[in-house]
């Protein structure tokens, strides 16, 4: 958001959000200050089911845990080492010089109000078209998990099958082999196999899964 040049002012923003993404979260440092700052965290937008309409939310300022000045105009004094985050109350940090410690006050005023308004609520039958918008957008291809997943899972199946069958085809030639060895103990003109027709098809099959594994 455009930042507040002066003591008092107004900063608007537009976000989008969906039922995946409705939770926002919202910060802004005060200056001068030592470390403070004001903001929201993982604030809730939608609730029972429903959009909300409208809500403000009131403020109060936050120590970022990194410096030990009380109050707005402080010379630099680092916390070392670094604390924690914690809200300034009127009564804490219990400092009399401090610049927020009224402890007669049992609450300090808001310092800051976020409003967050529903400008206009989409439903999902409504077809969102680009041409009509005159914002820009970047359209990218992303392949998900479990398109990712099958693939590999497919891979895997025509690898083994493949693997199936070159050990059919091997168990093949040994039974060629044995059959070889018998002629050649009975005496008959043993019958020369094709052994480089075995090593061609073994060889192009492969290649195919290899360039099935790695595409360009």
């Amino acid at each position: 958001m455009p930042a507040i040049q002066l003591g008092a002012g107004r900063s608007e923003a537009k976000v989008f959000v969906d039922s995946n993404h409705s939770l926002v979260s919202l910060m802004t440092r005060i200056v001068p200050s030592p470390d403070w700052f004001i903001g929201v965290d993982s604030f809730e937008l939608c609730v029972g089911g429903s959009w909300i309409d409208t809500v403000t939310v009131e403020l109060d300022p936050l120590d970022a845990g990194t410096d030990n000045g009380f109050t707005f105009t402080a010379p630099n004094w680092p916390t070392a080492p670094q604390g924690v985050i914690y809200r300034i109350t009127s009564r804490y940090p219990g400092h009399p010089a401090g610049s927020f410690y009224y402890p007669k006050s049992k609450r300090l005023p808001p310092i800051a109000t976020f409003q967050f308004i529903k400008l206009k609520e989409y439903e999902l039958s409504e077809v969102f078209n680009i041409a009509e918008d005159d914002r820009k957008y970047e359209m990218v291809q992303t392949q998900t998990h479990l398109d990712a997943e099958h693939n590999h899972v497919e891979m895997n199946n025509e690898l083994s099958a493949s693997i199936e069958r070159e050990r059919q085809r091997e168990r093949e030639r040994e039974g060629d082999r044995d059959r070889e060895r018998e002629r050649e103990r009975e005496g008959e003109t043993p019958q020369q196999l094709q052994l480089q027709q075995y090593d061609d098809e073994r060889q192009r099959i492969r290649s195919q899964l290899l360039a099935k594994m790695n595409p360009m």
